[in-house]
């Protein structure tokens, strides 16, 4: 769901996401680096992929906080000799670093090269996006003695898809909604294995579904962090059609109509268990990119080695 492919408008001409496209961390280290931290000069390094064109693009021209990128460096996959383009970064004397890649091995070959050749060096800021900020990143190294010094400050973030869920007057009335539903038994004289978990055993036994709702921790730990989009996602589709066959008094249902209504703000605008509930229109420079994925409402971890 959050493949950048499938934030392509003019691909999925009705697609509805209520999770971000992975490019939008772009949008996101922009916010922390130039709102939060005021950093003026950046250098990105990136891969030539979708998520990179895109991402790196919501880098580089913000419109509420400008900052000067002295330079893009773009990698093909599968590169892992970066000596040439750290030596070029080295001559721009700057400071904060941006690494928008998909591979926490290929950031890692990055990351280790540019600390032998003297560009990642103390007092340097290196910000990264989700899928590398994790420990395959460094345990990528060649010479884990260095992992400390490479990574002494860098700040990565990463999506949390049930945190408004959880800290919420929306989410907690979510959560005891949820832990009082019905218990559901699975029936009579249906199959329900002994680990409690539905599987065929065989192809003459009827499968059965059994949950406790009540057994669900209070606080929603254990509740599985995308039921509460599924959840709005529901709800959104409730406004549309309505406004679609009460409202406009429409005697089919229109695919392209109702789309549209998912995308105007008078008609979906609500604040959701996942946070504020409002579709996007899309980013014309690319074919429509992200369009009908949410803007608004999503959680950001930010996380420090």
């Amino acid at each position: 769901a959050h493949d950048s492919q499938l934030g392509v408008g003019a691909s999925f001409p009705y697609k509805i996401a209520t999770v971000p496209t992975n490019d939008f961390q772009g949008l996101v280290l922009h916010m922390i680096g130039c709102k939060y931290f005021g950093y003026q000069d950046v250098i990105i390094f990136t891969v030539n992929s979708l998520f990179g064109s895109v991402g790196t693009s919501e880098l580089k021209s913000p419109d509420d906080c400008p900052w000067n990128v002295a330079a893009t460096f773009i990698f093909s996959p599968d590169t892992t000799n970066f000596k040439s383009e750290i030596s070029m970064a080295k001559t721009f004397n700057v400071e904060v670093f941006i690494l928008v890649f998909e591979d926490p091995v290929m950031a890692g070959m990055l990351l280790e090269q540019g600390y032998d050749l003297g560009l990642f060096r103390q007092g340097i800021q290196i910000f990264g996006s989700e899928d590398i900020t994790t420990p395959l990143t460094w345990q990528s190294f060649q010479d884990q003695s260095k992992v400390d010094s490479i990574m002494q400050g860098y700040i990565g973030i990463r999506y949390d898809p049930s945190y408004y869920m959880k800290t919420s007057d929306v989410g907690q009335k979510f959560i005891q909604r949820f832990r009082q539903l019905p218990s559901i038994s699975g029936g009579t004289g249906c199959y329900v294995p002994s680990n409690g978990i539905a599987s065929v055993e065989g192809a003459n036994k009827v499968l059965c579904h059994k949950l406790n709702f009540s057994s669900f921790a209070s606080d929603g730990e254990d509740i599985y962090p995308y039921a509460p989009h599924a959840y709005d996602a529901v709800y959104a589709a409730s406004y549309a059609l309505q406004d679609m066959l009460e409202k406009n008094q429409y005697q089919t249902l229109d695919p392209g109509k109702l789309y549209n209504m998912f995308l105007d703000t008078s008609i979906v605008s609500f604040e959701g268990v996942t946070g504020q509930f409002e579709m996007y229109l899309g980013d014309t420079t690319y074919p429509f990119q992200s369009r009908g994925n949410r803007e608004a409402g999503h959680t950001m971890k930010i996380l420090n080695y």
